[in-house]
């Protein structure tokens, strides 16, 4: 352990987890990853991981440095990544031991990436290294040592998309040893989906990008007191594991199954593990959080993996059954509400004033002229957020509306909303394009 470092305090750690994590439900899964590694052995669980998939700047890194400052991981090169060897691997868990491993980019693996992961992921949930020979362990003096630990990883695609075919298949061991959770999943394609991140992370592309900076900054700066601190706690407390056993119990009876398929459970069992921790450790005063929020942000990341999962089985997914709204009446809603919301009209010799920019700031959304001569409605994505506040219905809404074409494609096939200059503003924002007309002609 001897790449730990300490930071000035304690608190210096508290106060960057209490004002940032909670703006990302990621961010509290991967920080709270820290509180469960020690705990594995005692709660009879092999190691396991979650990868972060998304697109590129969309703040997977981030996650990776805010766990990593819990235990004191952060260096100033930026986490260690998944570029070596198997056996580089196994050193790097044995050094780690009772931890997190953080592992960024899965993309500098050589040859094969998801073939080198499989690999690495079955070494992984063994818990020791490769056997050696019985004459080579006495001729070295090696200990062979079991090692518990939960890696963190991240990548572009989602880890094993690779085995998505069409129709049913099997769920494989590997996509419930190293769990896949969508990083990017906020309405600007980033890992901000708290609620009104707007307020603190930023409103636009370059606000949100510089929060991010500033955050690797702080999380290589105050790092290395909070694991140490639970280690503290946790070892002098003789009610730890009955503790810890029943906010596992809380937990499964709280996060119901979305299926009865036993891999479900499984993964259900590994985030109780992960919950227990981080409501240990707000018990402990260490983690400056309130357990029902770290509940419901640890949930959405849980129902998220296990999502892909259904869809990747061919199985229908029943999480849509944890929403009390219907598509026909979000759809009305959402009708009614873009009906009557206020779209500023853009010229194209536009200049910039403060008459101007007061009335976009306050406007739902612009109209502007396209090169053919036609003109187009953009939705602001805030106004939207504003509209539909929870992230699993507006997730759920956009989806129904881009399947009716009501919502135009982003500025990627995969995204929904597109990064657009607006001069008046004098930065990007995000937006939905959006057609009002079809809107107005479809039956709810």
């Amino acid at each position: 352990m001897g790449e730990f470092r300490r930071s000035r305090t304690l608190d210096d750690w508290k106060k960057l987890v209490a004002k940032k994590c909670v703006h990302s439900s990621r961010a509290r899964l991967a920080v709270a990853a820290n509180f469960a590694a020690p705990n594995l052995r005692i709660l009879g669980l092999s190691s396991f991981g979650f990868n972060f998939s998304g697109e590129t700047s969309g703040g997977k890194t981030l996650l990776l440095c805010l766990a990593a400052s819990t235990p004191g991981l952060n260096r100033d090169g930026g986490p260690a990544t998944w570029d070596g060897t198997p056996a580089a691997f196994e050193q790097r868990v044995q050094g780690h031991r009772d931890c997190i491993v953080p592992l960024d980019d899965i993309s500098y693996l050589e040859a094969d990436p998801t073939k080198m992961a499989k690999f690495i992921t079955f070494r992984l949930a063994g818990n020791r290294a490769k056997e050696k020979a019985g004459q080579y362990v006495v001729a070295q003096n090696l200990v062979q040592v079991d090692s518990r630990v939960i890696a963190l990883s991240t990548s572009e695609d989602p880890l094993w998309a690779h085995l998505n075919r069409a129709g049913r298949r099997r769920i494989r061991g590997e996509e419930v040893r190293m769990i896949n959770v969508r990083a990017c999943v906020s309405d600007m394609e980033d890992i901000f989906d708290g609620p009104k991140p707007s307020e603190i992370v930023g409103k636009a592309v370059e606000q949100r990008r510089d929060f991010v900076v500033e955050l690797e900054r702080l999380a290589r700066k105050y790092q290395g007191e909070a694991f140490r601190a639970y280690l503290t706690k946790r070892t002098a407390d003789n009610g730890a594991t009955a503790a810890l056993k029943a906010y596992m119990a809380e937990y499964v009876a709280t996060a119901s199954l979305p299926g009865q398929q036993r891999w479900l459970g499984r993964i259900q069992r590994l985030f109780a593990a992960v919950y227990a921790g981080a409501a240990q450790a707000i018990d402990y005063e260490i983690l400056p959080w309130g357990k029902k929020s770290t509940l419901r942000a640890i949930k959405s990341c849980m129902y998220d993996a296990m999502d892909q999962l259904i869809a990747a089985s061919g199985e229908a997914s029943a999480l849509d059954a944890h929403s009390n709204q219907s598509d026909q009446s979000l759809f009305t809603e959402f009708k009614r509400r873009a009906e009557s919301a206020t779209f500023v009209r853009l010229k194209s010799n536009r200049q910039k004033n403060d008459r101007s920019r007061t009335r976009l700031e306050k406007a739902d959304g612009i109209v502007r002229p396209t090169k053919s001569g036609k003109v187009e409605r953009l939705l602001f994505a805030r106004a939207f957020e504003a509209w539909f506040p929870e992230i699993a219905t507006r997730k759920r809404l956009a989806k129904l509306l881009r399947a009716r074409r009501i919502f135009r494609r982003g500025r990627r096939s995969d995204t929904n909303t597109r990064q657009v200059k607006i001069a008046e503003l004098g930065t990007k924002v995000p937006c939905y394009a959006l057609s009002l007309k079809r809107l107005r002609t479809l039956e709810s």
